[in-house]
Parts: structure tokens; sequence; C-alpha cells
């Protein structure tokens, strides 16, 4: 009951991350009609090019085989073992042409369906694999039933092509009696090769509709609730708590470096007291005034404290100080707006510190 409802809940398509995670598990849509299909069309290839030439070489050797009968020795174990060996040796090269389609074919009808990969997970021992209850709801439930009525289907059209082609070709059968029986093999392979056609094309059809199955019910399995999908989102941004703390200790850290930049600066332009701006320029250094530091409120309070400190001039310029706060980025020199009323300021400045030198020197 808990299993239905949950599956009833899932109603959500699976996200990127959850397929790209099944994928690695090695949970891929497979289809096992495919697999038949090319296990069928390889049986073809056997049947027309791979096995008339090996037969009529096979036909050769035992033919060698027998006139040469009287002249081989068996006096010996060791001859018998010499004999059936090179039998053994002439006769795994006539099969090989044929294991090797078949193995290719599986090779081949796996990687169509999906990219080569290696997953640990899939050959792990599993307790579900071997359980009753688990085996039992594989074979009566929807995947069993759908399972048999493929099969029930493959079984009916591949029989209802053997009766047709039997019936089609019974006068090329009945002929081979009275036929010479060099062309009974001949016969007989066209009449597989016609069959193995035919079966092929009917696997074909079947894998083209079970590699859909496969595919709709595989994404229909990895559906997910809207709990699922919020505590994925959850883990893939992670904790709202720890992005938090990381925000407040990288702004912790950033106004301590902006902190540390204040006594290089050449002005503090305030607001007075709720928005404050410290700039640096030096001739020499070329460029634009810099902005080494901004704040609001308490940050402003700390930036002016600093600067009073040492003794680095402040000035009270309320819409400079506020524009300037809203615009311009800390490390970045100030734009061509602020040329005019900045240069005016550092202007003022240096009049003040030459006014102070004379008096000083006349004192």
């Amino acid at each position: 009951m808990s299993d239905n409802g949950d599956k009833e809940s899932k109603t959500n398509e699976p996200t990127d991350k959850k397929t790209n995670d099944a994928i690695a598990k090695g949970n891929v849509p497979v289809s096992q009609e495919v697999q038949v299909l090319f296990s069928f069309a390889a049986i073809l290839v056997i049947c027309s090019i791979v096995i008339v030439p090996a037969v009529d070489k096979l036909t050769i050797q035992l033919k060698i085989l027998l006139e040469s009968a009287g002249s081989i020795r068996l006096n010996s174990s060791h001859d018998t073992g010499l004999l059936f060996s090179g039998l053994a040796e002439k006769g795994f090269l006539y099969v090989f042409p044929v294991l090797f389609c078949l193995m290719a074919a599986g090779v081949v009808a796996a990687l169509v369906q999906n990219p080569f990969q290696i997953s640990s997970e899939r050959i792990q021992p599993q307790l579900s694999r071997i359980s009753p209850a688990a085996g039992f709801a594989r074979i009566f439930g929807l995947r069993g039933f759908i399972d048999f009525g493929k099969s029930l289907i493959k079984f009916l059209g591949i029989g209802l092509i053997v009766i047709f082609i039997f019936k089609s070709e019974s006068k090329s059968a009945l002929s081979m009696m009275i036929k010479s029986p060099q062309f009974i093999p001949e016969v007989l392979l066209n009449l597989t090769i016609k069959l193995v056609v035919s079966v092929t094309i009917t696997a074909l059809i079947l894998a083209v509709a079970d590699t859909v199955w496969s595919r709709i019910s595989w994404r229909r399995d990895l559906r997910m609730s809207h709990q699922e999908i919020k505590e994925e989102h959850k883990d893939s941004e992670g904790n709202p708590m720890v992005k938090v703390r990381a925000r407040s200790l990288a702004r912790q850290r950033s106004s301590r470096r902006m902190m540390s930049s204040i006594p290089k600066a050449t002005l503090i332009i305030t607001n007075p007291t709720h928005y404050a701006i410290a700039l640096r320029y030096v001739r020499s250094e070329g460029g634009a005034p810099i902005v080494l530091a901004k704040g609001v409120d308490i940050i402003a309070l700390k930036i002016r404290k600093i600067a009073e400190d040492l003794d680095i001039a402040i000035i009270e310029n309320k819409p400079l100080a506020r524009a300037m706060y809203e615009k311009i980025e800390i490390n970045a020199e100030i734009p061509q707006e602020f040329f005019l009323a900045v240069a005016e300021l550092i202007h003022f400045l240096q009049m003040k510190s030459v006014v102070q030198s004379v008096k000083s020197k006349g004192n």
C-alpha cells in the first residue's frame, strides 16, 4: 500500500542529476529484444557469408583425411594426441568466424543502446536479487506480465513465420527427394536463410517497440516526488545555514582587508557619519583616484575613526559621498563623472597643505 502511494506521489520527471546518477550506477535502459535482433543478424551473416566457404574448406580437409586414412599412424597415445590436436586446431579455424560473429553481435547490441562504462555496483551482491519476495514481485508484477506478453507475441510471430515459409517452400523440400544428394545442402541453406531473414525482420520490429518501451519504463521508474526534488536541490545548493555562515565569513575577511588598506588613503569623504569613502591619489602612480574602502553607518564610523587616528584628511561632502558609494566598487578607479568634484577636493587639500607649510616656516 505504501509502495503504491509512494509511486503515485512520484509524478515529476527525473532531473538531470537523477538520470546521471542512475547511469553512473549502471542503471540504464536495456532492451533484450535488441540482443535477440543482433543475434539473428549475426546468424544471417554466418549463413550468407561465413558458412559456405567454411563448409567447403572443411569438406576438402575431411576428404584429404579420409583419403590418407591408411597412411596415418596410430601406434601410440602420442600419435592419437597429435591427430586430434591437429583436427581440433583446424576445426577451431572454421568455428572461430562463427563465434566471432556472435560475440561481435552481442557487443554491438550493447553499445548501440548505451555507451560503454564500468560500474562496480552492478556486480556487487544484493540480497534483493535472491529474495523470494522480490523474485515473486518481478515475475507476477507489471513488468513480469509485460515480459510474458512480449515472449508470447515473439513465439506466435516466429511460429507463424516458420509455418508460412515451410508451406511456401514445400515444393522445394519435396523436390530434394528426386535431386542429387549434392544439391541438398544448398537447398537447405537457402531455406535457412529465408527463415532467418523473416525472423530477423520480426525481431527488428519487436526491438524497436521494446526499445521505446524500455526507455519510457526506465524514466518512469526514475520519476521523483516534490520532496525528492527539494532534497536534491538542497543537497546541490548546500545547507542554507552553512551558506549563510560562509557568506558571513567572506564578508568579515573582505572587511578586514578593506580596513587594512585605509592607512594608504589620501582623503576620506563623509556624509558625515552615514557614509564614508576612502580615496587614494598619488600623482606619480598615475591614473585616476582609487576607492580603497567604503561603508555606511558602523563601517563608516570605523573608517572615520581609523582616519582620525592616522591623521588622514576627512572632508564632508554629503551628495558626493552618497553618489560615490552607490556607483563605485572597492579597488576601482572613480568614473569620469566624479573627476571634477574629486579634483577640487584634492586641490583644496594641496592648497591647505601649502598654507600650513608656509605658516610653519613663518613661525
